[in-house]
């Protein structure tokens, strides 16, 4: 009797540890707790100067980045909404563009066109760039954390383990 209940024990501590290590957070809680969560891309796309000082997490896909003279990185993102994790959702939805600027030096080759990227910045205003014949104006943020997120997947899949799963 005493043997099955060490062996129940060693379960249970076992799928909390897998659990806990599948919901760990992207970001650390210091910064998350920066994020000012009542900004919507909405918003900010309409008024970036108003939102100037304000943390903000955004997601999307890589359109283009670029290492600047001075050492830094300028990145252009697609916004996409995310889910609960920050992570881009497999979506067309987008409210438009952004530019992330990182004051380290981030590499092009990783950080290229179509990956999938959530920001954690501050909104540093606006800036205008052509797109296409367009000028548009870009709120524009200066990198505090960034995350890259793994290619979705389209093949097929198996997968095996303990709890709910649901895809969007």
């Amino acid at each position: 009797m005493a043997g099955t209940f060490y062996i129940k024990r060693i379960v249970l501590l076992a799928a909390a540890m897998l659990i806990s290590t599948g919901c760990a957070p992207t970001f650390p809680r210091g910064i998350m707790d920066q994020v000012d969560r009542n900004v919507s891309f909405a918003d900010l796309r309409k008024d970036p100067d108003g939102y100037k000082g304000k943390w903000v997490m955004l997601a999307g896909i890589i359109v283009d980045s670029r290492s600047e003279e001075d050492g830094s990185t300028s990145i252009e993102i697609v916004q996409k909404p995310a889910d609960s994790r920050g992570r881009p959702l497999r979506t067309d939805d987008t409210g438009g563009r952004f530019i992330a600027v990182s004051k380290q030096f981030l590499d092009p080759a990783i950080y290229h066109r179509g990956r999938l990227i959530t920001v954690v910045g501050e909104v540093a205003g606006k800036t205008v760039r052509p797109l296409g014949e367009v000028a548009y104006q870009y709120p524009l943020l200066e990198v505090k954390a960034v995350h890259l997120w793994e290619p979705y997947y389209s093949g097929p899949r198996f997968q095996f383990g303990i709890g709910v799963f649901h895809e969007f």
